[in-house]
């Protein structure tokens, strides 16, 4: 499960084999799995996206941290 930031730049040698040796990458957003096919060279029929399950109401908290 990749959670978004730590995969938008090149990996480490092990950490980018621990990747491609998954049967499946889970990826938050759309973004994200383009990173991981861009970046770090996840074949796509490895990566299936699985959004965060964040309410409306915690969204907009998070738009507004004041």
């Amino acid at each position: 499960m990749s959670h978004g930031v730590e995969v938008w730049q090149p990996l480490g040698a092990l950490r980018r084999r621990a990747l491609l040796g998954a049967d499946r990458v889970l990826a938050p957003s759309s973004y994200t799995a383009d990173k991981l096919s861009t970046v770090q060279g996840i074949p796509g029929g490895k990566i299936r996206k699985l959004p965060w399950p964040l309410n409306a109401a915690f969204l907009r908290m998070a738009e507004n941290p004041a």
